[in-house]
C-alpha cells in the first residue's frame, strides 16, 4: 500500500506523466526495501486503478486517463445503511440459460442461493446466486448466507485465481420478484447480472440482483480511478 500511494502521489502531482516509464522492479525493492513480489503487488493494483499499464520486456508506463469511460463502484449488498436476509438455498434443476451461461449442457443442478436486501425494512433488492454443485460448499443456510458470493465460487480455485464481470440491464419482474419486492408487473427492474471467471476465462459462478426503479442511481468517475477514493 505504501508503494502504491507513493507512485500515486507522483503521478497525481505531475512529476510523473503519461507515457514516463517508471523504476524498475529492482529499483523499487530496494528503494522501499521490499520484496518482489510486494511490489508486482503494488504494481498491479496501480495497473488495476488506470495509473499504469505493463509492456513485457519493458515495464511499467503511466497512462494517459481517460475521461470518456466512467468506473463505477458496486455494493452487492446495497449500502451501509442497507440490510439483508437469506430467503433460501435449495438445489434447482439448471435451466437452459444456465448451462449456457457455464458453457456446459450436461449441468443437472444448481445451487441457488436468494436473498433480499432491505432499507428501512422495506425490500428494495432482491439478490440470486447460481452454482454448480461443488463437494464441500456449506448448504448451512446460516453459514452460506453470511459467505461473500466469491469465496463461495472460487471454493475451486485459488484465491485471487478469478475475475469478475457484470452487465446491466432492465426487465420487467416475473411473479416470484413481484412477491418477494411488492411491486408490479409493469415496475421496471434495473437487473445486475454478475459473472466469476477463472484463469482460463470460464464460468465459476453467476449471479443476477433485481433492484427497484428508485435504487437505480449509479455513481461513475472517470480520469484515473483511485483519486476517487
Amino acid at each position: 500500500m505504501a508503494i502504491a500511494a507513493s507512485i500515486q502521489s507522483l503521478i497525481v502531482k505531475g512529476s510523473l506523466n503519461p507515457g514516463d516509464l517508471l523504476p524498475s522492479e529492482n529499483a523499487l525493492m530496494t528503494q522501499f526495501s521490499a520484496s518482489r513480489d510486494t511490489v508486482r503487488k503494488s504494481l498491479k493494483e496501480l495497473e488495476v486503478e488506470g495509473y499504469i499499464r505493463s509492456q513485457p520486456g519493458k515495464g511499467y508506463f503511466v497512462i494517459q486517463p481517460n475521461h470518456d469511460r466512467f468506473y463505477f463502484d458496486f455494493l452487492e449488498n446495497g449500502d451501509p445503511t442497507t440490510s439483508f436476509k437469506l430467503k433460501g438455498t435449495q438445489f434447482i434443476k439448471a435451466s437452459p440459460e444456465i448451462c449456457k451461461i457455464y458453457g456446459d449442457h450436461r449441468l443437472e443442478n444448481i445451487v441457488e442461493i436468494v436473498k433480499v436486501i432491505y432499507s428501512k425494512e422495506r425490500p428494495v433488492a432482491c439478490d440470486i446466486k447460481y452454482l454448480p454443485y461443488i463437494r464441500g460448499i456449506p448448504l448451512v443456510e446460516s453459514e452460506i448466507g453470511y459467505a461473500q458470493f466469491q469465496e463461495i465460487a472460487a471454493a475451486k480455485t485459488a484465491p485471487f485465481a478469478f475475475n469478475t464481470k457484470i452487465e446491466v440491464s432492465a426487465e420487467l419482474p416475473s411473479e416470484e420478484i413481484q412477491k418477494t419486492l411488492k411491486c408490479r408487473s409493469d415496475t421496471p427492474l434495473l437487473v445486475i447480472h454478475r459473472y466469476f471467471y477463472d484463469l482460463k476465462h470460464e464460468v465459476i459462478g453467476y449471479g443476477k440482483q433485481y433492484r427497484l426503479p428508485d435504487q437505480l442511481r449509479f455513481t461513475g468517475y472517470s480520469g484515473y480511478v483511485g483519486i476517487q477514493k
